[in-house]
C-alpha cells in the first residue's frame, strides 16, 4: 500500500513539473494580490530616483524532497527594498508545484539578499514593487529573473 502511494505521488509530482511559469507582469498585477501596475509605475519609474542594485545574494537551497525526487518548479514573488537595502514585504504571487519551494526560498531571500538602496537627491529611499521568479529544474536551483 505505501509503495503504491509513494509511486503515485512521484508520478503525480513528475506530471506537475512539466509546465513552467507563464505569467507576465501584467497577469500578475491582474491577480490583484499586489499593487497594480499604475501604482508600481508611479513608485519605481521616477526620473529623480536612482534604482536599487543587488549587493549580496546567496546560493538558493532546494528542499530535500524536491532534490531527492528531482522535482522542477518555480516561485514568483514580489518584494520591496528598504532604505537600508533589505528585502521586505515578500509576497508569493505564483508557485508551482504548490508551495513546495516557498519557505526555503523566501527565508533565504529575506535573510541573505541585500541591495544598494534606491537613492533620491542623494538619500536612500524605499523602493517598492520588485518581482523575481526563481526556477528549479530537476530538484536544483536553475535560474532567477528580476523584472
Amino acid at each position: 500500500m505505501f509503495i503504491n502511494f509513494k509511486m503515485s505521488l512521484i508520478l503525480f509530482l513528475a506530471a506537475l513539473s512539466v509546465t513552467g511559469c507563464n505569467s507576465t507582469p501584467e497577469e500578475i498585477y491582474a491577480k490583484g494580490t499586489i499593487k497594480n501596475s499604475s501604482e508600481c509605475s508611479s513608485v519605481n519609474i521616477n526620473r529623480n530616483i536612482e534604482m536599487p542594485a543587488p549587493r549580496t545574494r546567496s546560493e538558493l537551497p532546494t528542499p530535500k524532497i524536491a532534490e531527492k525526487l528531482k522535482i522542477s518548479g518555480y516561485v514568483t514573488f514580489s518584494y520591496d527594498i528598504t532604505q537600508a537595502g533589505k528585502v521586505a514585504n515578500l509576497q508569493v504571487i505564483e508557485s508551482y508545484p504548490g508551495d513546495l519551494f516557498n519557505d526555503v526560498l523566501l527565508n533565504t531571500v529575506r535573510q541573505t539578499f541585500t541591495y544598494y538602496p534606491a537613492m533620491k537627491s542623494g538619500k536612500p529611499v524605499v523602493s517598492e514593487c520588485h518581482f523575481m521568479t526563481v526556477v528549479f529544474t530537476d530538484g536544483v536551483f536553475d535560474r532567477l529573473t528580476d523584472f
